[in-house]
């Protein structure tokens, strides 16, 4: 194959920027299906496959909202399988795919993507669940009406940790907000002191309890960075500080419930009464007697940089990220689907008991603008929260993340395999996009297999095990590698992963689905972690090594494409210095939305909202630069940089792009390495000489931007809601 044709199209990267945009607010239902971590945005790997396979004349705007053609005679590889978006993405144009991740979550994940599922029987399984073991879990969260006086559901309840003190309070209780729920233009919060709700439109700049207790403002709170302050006596203490002599972090006291009545219809918030603190210590004591039959996960959280956050704050085993009666119901839960006859379906059954994992546990917290719990992994980390809020397992009509909730969440995002659509976006007149969903009659329905033998375009190849050996694929067979790979240290998905993994690893299927090991695999991993004594130079010679063994796997003239972005010079000389090493050359690179819009972890002046697509070709044979590398090459490459930075902004200024310096400097690096061509580094003097040059051309970028309105902040969804609905002026 010539691939003479191949990403000689036009990219319409800039007419998708902002359906990618909407994606990244909200992915398509499929990949709802359970979270995986950066998982990135489908309409970039479409793109990049109609690329790759039409001609230099086709219309890949248009052709990317049409049905695809099949293409069962190309090969695609994805490395870095990870949440599976490739191999969604290429099983829509009949390809044969190739996908293989060191973590067994992401196999698990993946083959439930693309399989196909009998909702009929799992709708009658979860039915019978319900009656067995569904029903008792709800009478662990059922509550008392204010209104009417009847059982209602408890969907969320509202925690506070606390600890014993040696001054005159005794006890402390670490209150990071004193609101529970911003609604309606009404705050609902919480006294610290008598422990009442009350409801307050703060009219005259203060909320006053009966008992006196005054709220000065909806920010107002006991902890700040991790530093408990008690107004009353005076102690000041990083929360950390607090042994386990003293109750931190495990003793809490419930503050609030929020509650749903199926008999009046209310739905609001209450303080906990004494039924419900009753029914609070009786799952407590329930617990301690079933706790040795139960399934019930007991490793210890392996030392890390995620995981020494919790560890810090004495957390020693993940079953200490749950509360007794979240331990009890999850326990006996996953008891009855281990019982279940049907494999196939049970294998639903606990995808779906995986998923809701990270919305029942003592790291959730409550976003009181939205009125929705959230989930753990919010920011890509554990991080201990003083306020967490506990979901009610089974579930309830209203609330989400619960396992009815996840059942019909998977249902629905596997319809999605039948409808596939892609998005598309349409300008309102008050000046924002409104999405647009566009079906082609694409449909992914596939068996995934395990031998290369049985390979086709509705059986792809998926497994689990370290893409440094790729043994498994003949040589020369793929045809291009697209791929997500890891970011040095961006996020540490094995720390992260086991939080679902020790879970799945008590399941009766546990190795059928693959988790054979009671943690996830960590000594294989391609990151940077100073704690398991990987630096960058690991994280380089791993990259390094994977590219390789897809140079051998890649046919003559064929690809490797993967996205990339990083804030530092020295990293992106690392990833290039891989390609090259590895055999590839750096022909284009066309930016694209990354995996998420604004949240609270990007919304900064220095954040990336964009990936850098990178295509790099196969060189049969590496050889030394063909020319000396002179300050005319480089000034004529940094030319060439200029010209294409300006025709890109351009083209981004006309769809409202949001571009921050550091994007703009991304974009610049990436396309300045592939105008350099295979004039790439090879000594001293030349690699200083080309980055002088670089250095200069990118402290001066905003110059070279010109009319161009960068972005100093971004405005996401999450900051929007926060800003708005609090009323906070930056």
């Amino acid at each position: 194959m010539a691939y003479r044709n191949a990403f000689q199209a036009k990219m319409p990267n800039d007419l998708l920027y902002q359906p990618s945009r909407k994606e990244a607010s909200r992915k398509k239902p499929v990949f709802f299906i359970h979270k995986y971590f950066a998982r990135r945005i489908t309409a970039n790997f479409r793109m990049s496959l109609l690329g790759f396979i039409e001609d230099k004349d086709a219309d890949i705007a248009d052709l990317f909202y049409k049905k695809s053609a099949n293409n069962e005679n190309i090969t695609i590889l994805d490395p870095f399988m990870g949440g599976g978006t490739t191999i969604f993405e290429a099983l829509r144009f009949g390809c044969k795919v190739i996908g293989n991740d060191l973590q067994p979550l992401s196999l698990f994940v993946t083959k439930a993507l693309v399989e196909s599922v009998d909702e009929k029987e799992v709708n009658a399984e979860v039915k019978r669940l319900e009656k067995t073991v569904g029903e008792k879990i709800r009478s662990y969260y059922k509550t008392t009406c204010p209104c009417c006086g009847k059982k209602a559901d408890g969907m969320y309840s509202f925690h506070v940790k606390k600890a014993k003190t040696d001054t005159a309070c005794k006890e402390h209780r670490f209150f990071s907000s004193f609101v529970i729920a911003y609604k309606q233009d009404e705050f609902t919060v919480v006294c610290p002191k008598c422990g009442k709700l009350g409801k307050t439109q703060f009219e005259n700049g203060v909320y006053v309890c009966e008992c006196g207790w005054k709220l000065y403002s909806p920010k107002d709170t006991y902890v700040k960075n991790g530093i408990f302050t008690c107004p009353d006596c005076g102690e000041t203490k990083v929360l950390s500080d607090y042994g386990l002599d003293t109750g931190y972090p495990f003793a809490t006291d419930v503050v609030a419930i929020e509650y749903y009545c199926p008999h009046c219809k209310t739905h609001d918030y209450k303080s906990p009464d004494e039924d419900d603190e009753h029914l609070f210590r009786k799952a407590k004591k329930d617990f301690s007697m079933m706790e040795k039959v139960l399934p019930i996960p007991d490793q210890l959280i392996p030392e890390g940089y995620n995981t020494n956050q919790i560890r810090n704050h004495r957390y020693r085993k993940f079953r200490d990220l749950f509360n007794d009666r979240q331990l009890l119901c999850l326990g006996l839960l996953l008891q009855e689907i281990n019982n279940v006859e049907n494999k196939n379906v049970q294998l639903w059954l606990q995808l779906a008991f995986s998923g809701m994992l990270e919305m029942n546990n003592m790291f959730c917290r409550y976003q009181q603008n939205a009125y929705k719990i959230c989930n753990i992994f919010f920011n890509h980390a554990y991080v201990p929260i003083t306020m967490p809020v506990e979901n009610c397992v089974w579930g309830a009509k209203l609330g989400t993340g619960t396992f009815d909730k996840t059942i019909q969440k998977i249902l629905r995002g596997k319809k999605f395999n039948k409808h596939i659509y892609d998005l598309s976006v349409k300008k309102s007149a008050n000046g924002r996009y409104d999405s647009i969903q566009v079906e082609n009659g694409d449909t992914v329905e596939a068996i995934p297999v395990t031998d290369y033998a049985n390979i086709d375009g509705k059986h792809p190849v998926l497994r689990c095990s370290d893409s440094r050996k790729l043994d498994f694929i003949p040589d020369e067979s793929v045809d291009m590698v697209l791929t997500d790979p890891p970011y040095g240290a961006n996020v540490m998905y094995s720390e992260l992963i086991d939080f679902f993994h020790v879970w799945n690893y008590q399941s009766s299927i546990a190795k059928e689905i693959g988790f054979t090991e009671p943690v996830s695999p960590k000594t294989e991993e391609i990151i940077v972690n100073p704690i398991a004594g990987k630096d960058f130079e690991y994280y380089q010679t791993g990259i390094t090594a994977v590219f390789t063994e897809c140079h051998k796997k890649v046919k003559k003239d064929g690809y490797l494409v993967f996205s990339f972005h990083d804030k530092s010079l020295d990293s992106w000389l690392a990833i290039l210095e891989s390609i090259y090493s590895a055999g590839f050359c750096l022909k284009k690179c066309y930016p694209v939305q990354a995996e998420t819009r604004t949240g609270a972890h990007t919304s900064n002046k220095n954040s990336i909202g964009i990936d850098l697509m990178l295509v790099c070709q196969k060189v049969s044979e590496m050889s030394s630069p063909m020319t000396i590398i002179t300050e005319e090459i480089v000034e004529n490459a940094i030319a060439t940089t200029r010209d294409f930075l300006i025709s890109t902004l351009e083209k981004f200024q006309k769809v409202e792009a949001e571009f921050t310096v550091p994007d703009i400097q991304n974009i610049a690096i990436a396309e300045f390495f592939a105008a350099l061509g295979k004039n790439y580094l090879s000594d001293m003097t030349s690699k200083h000489l080309v980055l002088s040059k670089l250095q200069i051309f990118l402290d001066n970028i905003e110059e070279v931007a010109g009319d161009f309105e960068i972005t100093k902040k971004r405005n996401g969804w999450w900051s929007e809601l926060y800003r708005q609905k609090w009323n906070i002026n930056n």
